[in-house]
């Protein structure tokens, strides 16, 4: 009988977590990229809205532009990456 009361609570436990981590890859953010000046300083440019697995892909491995930006005067080709510690996301420290 102690087994399975045991047993009961690992399982409960388990599926928990499991649904803990199912829902935070449902989480969405909106993320930044941090933007080297001319002047030494930065700029926080907005790259939209990142959710599940793409969140945490842009939060590990960064973020490569797609296209050509240019901000206040800075121009970032196409194929830029952005480092993971250039990434920032709303409501997800690193």
């Amino acid at each position: 009988m102690k087994n399975q009361i045991i047993l009961a609570l690992f399982l409960s436990f388990f599926l928990i977590s499991c649904e803990e981590d199912d829902h935070d890859h449902d989480e969405c953010h909106e993320c930044h990229v941090l933007c080297a000046m001319d002047d030494g300083t930065t700029h926080e440019h907005e790259i939209g809205e990142f959710c599940g697995e793409d969140l945490h892909d842009v939060e590990e491995n960064g973020y490569t532009l797609m296209s050509e930006m240019t901000i206040k005067g800075v121009t970032y080709p196409a194929g830029h990456m952005f480092s993971a510690s250039e990434v920032c996301c709303e409501e997800h420290a690193h």
